[in-house]
């Protein structure tokens, strides 16, 4: 395992983008006057900061009359029920090229919403991105959210999937973007340089770090303090608060986050990876059976 290359200092940046403010239509969002939207208090869980004695903290944190820990939700979390039968909002993505400095907006990416099929036969909607790299859809929602993932594909890039927690239950995505995507020779490029080339049957997953901010907190959520394991397996590349693994079998694959300072599990979910393509999403606290 390789922690912390030098030469996925780029994909870190755009890891670090991927945490920015939410983005939707909800009335409740405000103006944005930094880098978290504060209309991101209100995803059915929690309409402010952690209250008192909601569930085990941490134990750097004895009492209420500090900061809460960042860890407060850990083994209490529970995913809210929609309060829309339909939810509109943007996601937008960047192309990441290795070696290159700049992430220009990508336009032309077609994005759908797919549920309930891992194929995506047929979506619950498809747009395209445009000169912003922005695409806005539209989808039905369950009394449970939206709980599946977005299929991405351009012609001579990487196709993909991104994996959203927590589940999009209204007009609102906290994890909105620019999420990266590749084309084919630089993500090929980028694999070798880690010492782990890709292999065109095998597909691969980049996994971001989220603390209990992503459940609806107002700071950002991305976190250095978790270690991430695929089917058991160590990744082949670590980031401060993101894994890589290149060389995944396809199929459902499960995901473990445990905190490296207690080895903890506060989180795991199920992805889907296809061969020759690039699963991506976000991970942090879940609900714990």
């Amino acid at each position: 395992m390789q922690r912390c290359s030098g030469r996925l200092v780029l994909m870190g940046v755009w890891l670090a983008i991927g945490a920015t403010a939410a983005c939707g239509d909800d009335d409740d969002d405000v103006t944005d006057t930094g880098p978290i939207d504060t209309g991101a208090t209100d995803l059915g869980i929690d309409s402010g900061p952690p209250p008192a004695d909601t569930g085990p903290r941490d134990a750097s944190e004895p009492d209420d009359s500090g900061p809460p820990s960042l860890w407060y939700c850990v083994g209490d979390v529970e995913w809210p029920t929609a309060t829309a039968t339909s939810a509109t909002f943007t996601i937008s993505f960047i192309e990441i090229l290795f070696g290159v400095s700049d992430a220009p907006p990508v336009d032309g990416l077609s994005v759908s919403a797919c549920e309930g099929d891992s194929a995506c036969a047929e979506p619950l909607a498809t747009g395209t991105t445009d000169a912003m790299g922005e695409v806005e859809l539209t989808i039905p929602l369950t009394p449970q959210g939206f709980r599946g993932f977005f299929r991405l594909t351009k012609d001579g890039f990487v196709s993909g999937s991104l994996f959203l927690l927590p589940p999009i239950v209204r007009s609102f995505v906290w994890w909105h973007g620019p999420w990266a995507v590749f084309r084919s020779t630089s993500f090929a490029e980028m694999a070798s340089a880690d010492g782990r080339p890709l292999d065109p049957t095998k597909g691969s997953v980049v996994v971001l770090s989220s603390d209990c901010n992503y459940l609806g907190g107002t700071t950002s959520a991305i976190t250095t303090e978790l270690d991430m394991t695929l089917d058991g397996a160590e990744p082949d590349a670590v980031l401060e608060h993101a894994s890589i693994f290149y060389v995944v079998d396809p199929g459902t694959v499960t995901l473990v986050a445990t905190r490296r300072a207690t080895g903890e599990v506060v989180g795991t979910t199920e992805w889907v990876v296809v061969a020759g393509e690039i699963s991506q999403g976000v991970l942090g606290p879940t609900p714990m059976e």
